[in-house]
């Protein structure tokens, strides 16, 4: 089964990086700013996602990663994650946005995942902006940018001379 026009029409006039996913993992449609941003503008439309976003030849969840699609299809609810992602640019961090859409027959027919690039953090030294990629700075990362747009405080704890 294939997204309809009107899915596909909502992605392409979206400003943000947006593909449509089948449980499979293969990409039905991508936006523009999809294949801009994470795709350097070549066509992805049938690969699978975790091959375009990190060279992997399997499901996130099975190399290490938490799997935002895998999550979804378990649970029928949105799902977010924080990855690092391979772009044209290099490795980037990605905040990663996956809703799943449900058909007539009541069941999940696509996912649909929208991808928004986390400037404040690099994995590669920079003047400004925090560094790292291991597992721990990505939750850190992660809860961070959850917390952020509140007016709440948080308390950041760690051993001394850990870059707190």
């Amino acid at each position: 089964m294939s997204p309809t026009n009107e899915l596909i029409s909502f992605l392409e006039n979206h400003p943000d990086a947006q593909i449509v996913m089948d449980a499979d993992y293969r990409i039905l449609a991508a936006n523009a700013a999809y294949r801009r941003h994470y795709a350097g503008g070549r066509d992805v439309v049938g690969q699978t996602c975790f091959a375009v976003s990190h060279g992997y030849s399997r499901p996130c969840d099975e190399c290490g990663e938490s799997c935002p699609l895998a999550a979804s299809r378990t649970s029928g609810e949105p799902n977010r994650v924080l990855h690092l992602h391979h772009t044209p640019r290099g490795e980037e961090h990605v905040d990663v946005e996956l809703t799943p859409i449900i058909g007539a027959s009541g069941k999940i027919e696509y996912f649909v995942e929208r991808m928004l690039t986390v400037r404040e953090a690099s994995s590669f030294p920079a003047e400004s902006g925090l560094v790292g990629k291991s597992p721990a700075f990505n939750r850190m990362l992660e809860m961070v940018r959850r917390v952020a747009p509140s007016n709440t405080a948080a308390l950041l704890l760690g051993e001394s001379g850990t870059g707190k």
